[in-house]
């Protein structure tokens, strides 16, 4: 064979390679993890967690976390992101969380998180109106239109496991550990948010991101706002996450700084 038909050989492989890696999820796990990067995120791609309800390894395919020199806070992200040719439907109603613990559905947390939170966030705080407060509008389920397997579902439990799994470590000692973690499913085809209008009738309403409460029992009840996004959106979601760090850092810091004085 000759030098250019080893050329060409290679190049018609090459194009292969890259035809076939279009058709799957990798670019878009790739490009998830470039907002939190670039945001000062410590970014983990294909990091393996512990399924505790089957006892089986997972994969998660993005995890972003913020940098914590103390050891008792810990801020992750939680990516799972889902690459599809069919659209998203996020099923909102205007009292989905009336009634509801707002702490619950701001993210996943620790014991010791919560007890944080309840102890030192009142509702006057700024921290509070920024971060928990939120009406009682938001989603209550997701699925997949056009798609008779539930997919949403299973996208939704493999993120908050990740995240359940990623709250429930401890460190050693006698430290608190202030664990937070954000689900969040990264998509890449359309998402619409469907309500009942004022007459009853359905409505469809296309959106850059939506969130909608999910729970189960892994074995215990755990459960929180799941946030969904598209591609194209995940920078102003990076550049958010980045803000609340940097707030609860500074909120807890004496919180921090008190712990290892005990």
């Amino acid at each position: 064979m000759s030098e250019q038909e080893q050329l060409n050989n290679k190049s018609s492989l090459e194009k292969r390679i890259l035809t076939w890696l279009e058709k799957t999820g990798f670019p878009l796990e790739m490009n998830a993890a470039v907002p939190f990067r670039k945001h000062g995120f410590e970014v983990r791609q294909s990091s393996i967690v512990l399924d505790a309800q089957e006892n089986k390894p997972r994969e998660l395919d993005v995890i972003a976390i913020d940098p914590d020199n103390l050891g008792i806070l810990s801020l992750t992200c939680v990516l799972e992101c889902k690459s599809s040719e069919q659209p998203w439907i996020v099923f909102v109603s205007e009292d989905a969380l009336a009634n509801y613990n707002r702490q619950f559905a701001f993210s996943v947390m620790s014991k010791d998180a919560r007890s944080a939170i309840v102890d030192s966030v009142n509702t006057k705080s700024e921290l509070w109106s920024k971060y928990f407060a939120r009406s009682n509008r938001s989603g209550y389920a997701m699925r997949q239109a056009l798609n008779d397997k539930d997919t949403a579902y299973t996208a939704s439990m493999a993120v908050l496991k990740a995240c359940d799994v990623i709250t429930r470590k401890s460190y050693e000692g006698t430290l608190p550990s202030l664990n937070f973690a954000f689900p969040i499913i990264v998509v890449d085809t359309p998402i619409f948010e469907c309500s009942k209008d004022s007459d009853g009738k359905l409505t469809v309403k296309q959106v850059r991101q939506s969130e909608f409460l999910f729970s189960s029992y892994i074995p215990d009840s755990v459960g929180c706002c799941i946030r969904v996004v598209h591609i194209d959106e995940l920078e102003e979601v990076a550049k958010y996450f980045r803000s609340l760090c940097n707030d609860f850092r500074e909120f807890f810091h004496e919180f921090e700084k008190n712990a290892f004085k005990k």
